[in-house]
């Protein structure tokens, strides 16, 4: 599922996504209707914003009473590719399953290595997929490390199993340099540091 706000990146995207999966796209309300459908599922949104955590809801509210127990979500936003070992992989994990697992999650090139107990931070969307039929009621909240949230809150009543290799790109599309920072280290001391500024400078390598 992507949820969309640049659909010129959605070429690029297609032709890196596996012929067996579904591919469901969701497009921001400030992109229009204009727009081929070059994906399996087009959904025009009426939503905006928010990191596209919106659009990632509205999809699981279109087709929660359709998944079936053997569907899989994945998340891939509008500016990744799938890397091309995810598939291979994951589906070795899903045709040896013994144990009902409903939720995989691995590492991400140059990033973020795979965790066995995922906590905000230390996860990307791109770094794991789950079960909808397990998780109905669990949805994404309107803020800029949902995804954390989503993955450590279905965690805790997940069968998981980890990949332990990386498996997945970040930002591969973003066409904008990468963000240098340069950081006080007296600031980082303080009991009164925002816990979001820690979340960007650890996302971005600097912790």
């Amino acid at each position: 599922m992507t949820p969309c706000s640049r659909p010129e990146n959605l070429v690029k995207m297609k032709a890196s996504i596996p012929k067996e999966c579904t591919w469901v796209v969701v497009y921001d309300k400030k992109v229009g209707i204009n727009h081929e459908c070059i994906s399996d599922v087009c959904i025009f949104s009426e939503n905006t914003g928010d990191f596209g955590n919106p659009h990632r809801n509205e999809f699981l509210d279109k087709f929660s009473d359709k998944f079936t127990k053997e569907d899989w979500v994945y998340i891939l936003d509008d500016d990744n590719l799938i890397h091309p070992e995810w598939y291979e992989s994951v589906m070795e994990v899903i045709d040896t399953d013994e144990f009902g697992i409903n939720f995989i999650n691995w590492g991400q090139v140059k990033r973020l290595p795979a965790v066995i107990n995922p906590k905000v931070g230390d996860i990307d969307t791109a770094c794991y997929m789950y079960k909808p039929k397990k998780f109905k009621k669990v949805r994404y909240k309107m803020e800029y490390s949902a995804d954390g949230i989503f993955a450590e809150e279905i965690f805790q009543i997940a069968k998981p199993s980890t990949i332990f290799r990386d498996l997945c790109y970040y930002n591969i599309l973003d066409p904008k340099p990468a963000v240098v920072v340069k950081v006080n280290s007296d600031i980082l001391k303080s009991p009164d540091v925002n816990p979001t500024l820690l979340l960007f400078l650890r996302q971005n390598g600097e912790l």
